[in-house]
Order: C-alpha cells, then sequence, then structure tokens
C-alpha cells in the first residue's frame, strides 16, 4: 500500500508542477527568463521537497538512533534552505525603495512594457 500511495503522490506532485509551470509560462513577460527559471525551480522545490521528506519518514524509522536522526535533520535543512531560498532572492535588496520601484510585478500581471 506505501509503495501505491508514493507512486499516487509522485504523479499528483508531476501533475502539480506541470500546471503550474503552464500558469507561470501563460502570465510571465516574454522577455524575463531569468524570472522564468527562478520560478519553475521554486515551484520544483517547494512540491518534491516535502514529498522527498514524507517519504523519508514513511520508509524509515528516523527516530530510532541519534545518526539516523542526524540524517533527517540533515535533510529537513537541506529541503528547509532550499525552500526558503528561492521565496526570497534578494532579501536585502528589497529592503531598498529604490529596488522595489523598479523590480517588474510579473505575479501579479502588471509587468512594464
Amino acid at each position: 500500500m506505501k509503495v501505491l500511495a508514493y507512486i499516487l503522490s509522485v504523479l499528483v506532485a508531476t501533475g502539480l508542477i506541470i500546471g503550474g509551470t503552464f500558469l507561470i509560462l501563460v502570465q510571465a513577460p516574454t522577455d524575463s527568463s531569468g524570472l522564468l527559471l527562478l520560478a519553475i525551480g521554486a515551484l520544483c522545490v517547494f512540491i518534491y521537497g516535502p514529498l522527498i521528506l514524507g517519504s523519508i519518514t514513511s520508509y524509515w524509522d528516523v527516530k530510532k538512533t541519534g545518526e539516523s536522526r542526524r540524517y533527517f535533520r540533515w535533510w529537513f535543512g537541506i529541503v528547509l534552505g532550499l525552500s526558503i531560498r528561492p521565496s526570497e532572492p534578494h532579501p536585502i535588496a528589497r529592503l531598498s525603495p529604490t529596488v522595489r520601484a523598479e523590480e517588474p510585478q510579473w505575479w501579479c500581471g502588471s509587468a512594464p512594457p
């Protein structure tokens, strides 16, 4: 049953990534290839990161030994770091009013021409 649940979750996650990528490509302006790659990469990390952690905890007892806890914390740190990093690419620069005024708001559909 676990194998079937895992296969089903991978199929659902892949469908979410395909749908999300389609929405990103449709809504983004044509000249923002860097933003497209960042958004699609963040989407993959946001969807597959928790899937990896869930599959690790369902197939492996992560609380049994100290080494297994340490290994799971290592994976959790990687997934958390990758999930936080794409969500805010430049947190210091975004505090500047000049940068905030010039950045395109492509997710709102109001990108500059």
